[in-house]
C-alpha cells in the first residue's frame, strides 16, 4: 500500500507541475526537474530507488509460476527436474530396431547353437559306430559274399544246417528262450563256419566231428579244446537226448567268445 501511495503522490505532483507551468510561464524543464526531485524526496526509500545515490535500483524478478511441463500427468506437478543429457540413439539396420551390437550378438549365438548341434550329431554318429562294432560278430569276414557263405553252409552236417541264417545270433536268441537243444546246434554250426573261414579246418559233408577236431588241433590246440566242448554237448543233446543245462550252456557261450578271440589272434599272427 505504501508503494501505491508513493505513485499517487508522484502523479499528483506532476499534475500540479503542469498547472503551475501554464499559469506562471515557468520553463518546462526547470519545473519538471524540481517537481520530480520533490516527489522523490516525499517517496523516501523504496526497493527501486536509492535517495542517497539518487539512482534507480535494479529489481530481481523471480518466476513464481508452477511447472506446467507435466500438467497432463497424473502425478502432482513439482519443481522442474534437471534433465539428463540426451544420448545418441544407436543406428539400426534397415529400420528393424537391431543395432550393430544386437546383430553381432545374435550372430555369435547362432554360430554357437550350430556348433553344439554339430557336436551332438558327431557324438551320436560315433556312438552308433562303436555300438555296431561291439555288436558285430568278431569272426565275420566283411569281404565274404552271401553266395560264398551259402556254399560253405551247405557243407555243414545236415543236423545243424540252417541256410541263410545268422547261426551265432540264432544261438543267442534260443539261449534266451531256454531252447538249449536247438541253441547248441546253432552254436556248433557257427563254430565250424568260423574255423573254416580262418583256415583251421575245411568244411565237407563227408567229414565227422572227430575229423574236424583233429584238423583244428593241428592249427591251434586251444581252439580244438574249445570246439571239443561244443561237440560233446551237441552229441549228448542230439544223440543222447541230454538237454544242456542253463549253466553248462553259459559255459559253452563263454568258450565260444574265447574261441572267437583266438581266431582274431591267429589273423594277427598271420600278418
Amino acid at each position: 500500500m505504501k508503494t501505491i501511495d508513493h505513485f499517487l503522490s508522484f502523479g499528483l505532483c506532476m499534475a500540479l507541475w503542469a498547472t503551475a507551468s501554464n499559469a506562471q510561464g515557468i520553463s518546462a524543464d526547470t519545473a519538471a526537474n524540481k517537481i520530480t526531485q520533490n516527489a522523490l524526496e516525499e517517496i523516501g526509500t523504496t526497493p527501486w530507488y536509492d535517495p542517497a545515490t539518487k539512482s534507480v535500483v535494479p529489481l530481481e524478478l523471480k518466476d513464481r509460476r508452477s511447472d506446467t511441463i507435466h500438467q497432463n500427468s497424473r502425478w502432482v506437478a513439482g519443481p522442474k527436474q534437471a534433465t539428463s543429457p540426451t544420448t545418441s540413439t544407436p543406428s539400426n539396420w534397415f529400420n528393424t530396431g537391431l543395432s550393430t551390437g544386437n546383430l553381432v550378438g545374435w550372430l555369435l549365438l547362432s554360430v554357437a547353437f550350430v556348433a553344439v548341434c554339430a557336436l551332438i550329431l558327431y557324438a551320436f554318429s560315433r556312438l552308433d559306430q562303436s555300438g555296431l562294432t561291439a555288436r558285430r560278430e568278431p569272426s565275420r569276414d566283411q569281404d565274404e559274399s552271401r553266395e560264398q557263405l551259402m556254399k560253405r553252409m551247405d557243407e555243414l552236417p545236415a543236423e545243424i544246417r540252417r541256410p541263410g541264417m545268422d547261426l551265432r545270433g540264432e544261438a543267442q536268441r534260443l539261449m534266451g528262450l531256454g531252447q538249449l537243444d536247438e541253441a547248441v546246434k546253432c552254436l556248433f554250426g557257427h563254430q565250424l563256419l568260423l574255423l573254416d573261414r580262418r583256415g583251421m579246418l575245411q568244411l565237407s559233408r563227408g567229414k565227422t566231428n572227430g575229423k574236424y577236431a583233429t584238423e583244428t588241433r593241428r592249427a591251434r590246440s586251444e581252439a580244438a579244446k574249445l570246439l571239443g566242448n561244443t561237440v560233446a554237448a551237441f552229441e549228448a543233446s542230439y544223440f543222447g537226448r541230454h538237454t544242456p543245462t542253463a549253466e553248462s550252456f553259459r559255459q559253452l557261450w563263454s568258450d565260444n567268445e574265447r574261441l572267437e578271440s583266438i581266431e582274431v589272434e591267429s589273423m594277427g599272427s598271420a600278418k
